[in-house]
């Protein structure tokens, strides 16, 4: 994804070349996160038996947002319009 984004962009600042890998680094993070919420499933029993949210629920949700908040501040636009 990295050489994609930047054959596809130019990026020729040291900011921007940190702001992609840290949107690239949530990008990914999310990704695990969700490979383990699938795998799991999205709620679990806690050590009473009661059902609760993944507890990576939230680390997802927060991974996806930094990601999409990063590539907005590059410019680059996800929605396709």
């Amino acid at each position: 994804m990295w050489r994609q984004m930047q054959s596809a962009h130019r990026f020729d600042d040291p900011a921007s070349l940190a702001l992609l890998r840290t949107a690239l680094e949530a990008h990914m993070r999310g990704r695990r996160c969700r490979q383990a919420i699938d795998k799991d499933g999205e709620t679990l029993p806690d050590r009473f038996g009661q059902v609760k949210p993944h507890p990576l629920l939230p680390a997802e949700r927060d991974a996806r947002a930094g990601f999409l908040s990063a590539m907005k501040i590059l410019g680059l636009d996800l929605t396709g319009n």
